[in-house]
C-alpha cells in the first residue's frame, strides 16, 4: 500500500479508535491490559524519562495517563488519529522511513497495536530504528494483543 493510501485508511478509522470501537466485546479486557502496562512500565522509569508511543492512536492517554502528557512522543501516520489525540507533542510519521527522533535521546519506547498492521520487513527495519533512538540501556515494549 503506497503512504497515501495509508493515511486516508487510517483517517477513516480515527473515530472508531477514539470511541475503542475496534476492541468490540473484549474492549473491557484489552484496556485493562493496556493500561496495566503502560503504567508498569512507566514505574520503572526515572522521572524526567522520554517515552515514544508508535501508532499512538487517537486516545493512548487513556493508557499512559495524562501526567505523563509532556513526557510522551505521540507517533502516528494518521493526521485525524493525532487531532484526536490529547498529547502534547506529536509526530505524523510513517515508521516505515526513518523516525524523526534524536538518537538515543528515548527511554522508553511503546506500542500496543502497532506490529500487527505492520509486515514482517517493516517490523525488522522498524527494530532497527528503534535500536537507533533508544538510550542505552532503554526499554522497549510491543504488546499485540489479540482481539
Amino acid at each position: 500500500m503506497q503512504n497515501n493510501e495509508i493515511v486516508t485508511f487510517w483517517n477513516e478509522q480515527s473515530w472508531e479508535w477514539k470511541h475503542h470501537r475496534p476492541f468490540g466485546p473484549a474492549l473491557g479486557e484489552i484496556r485493562s491490559f493496556v493500561h496495566d502496562q503502560a503504567h508498569s512500565l512507566v514505574a520503572q522509569l526515572p522521572h524526567d524519562a522520554t517515552i515514544v508511543d508508535l501508532g499512538c492512536g487517537a486516545d493512548n492517554m487513556t493508557y499512559f495517563g495524562k501526567p505523563l502528557l509532556p513526557r510522551i512522543i505521540n507517533l502516528d501516520i494518521s493526521p485525524d488519529m493525532l487531532k484526536q489525540n490529547d498529547a502534547s507533542q506529536k509526530i505524523q510519521a510513517d515508521i516505515r522511513f526513518p523516525l524523526a527522533i534524536r538518537s538515543q535521546s528515548i527511554d522508553l519506547v511503546s506500542s500496543f497495536f502497532l506490529m500487527r498492521y505492520l509486515s514482517k520487513e517493516n517490523h525488522v527495519s522498524l527494530l532497527k530504528e528503534i535500536r537507533i533512538v533508544l538510550k542505552p540501556g532503554g526499554i522497549l515494549r510491543l504488546s499485540v494483543p489479540n482481539f
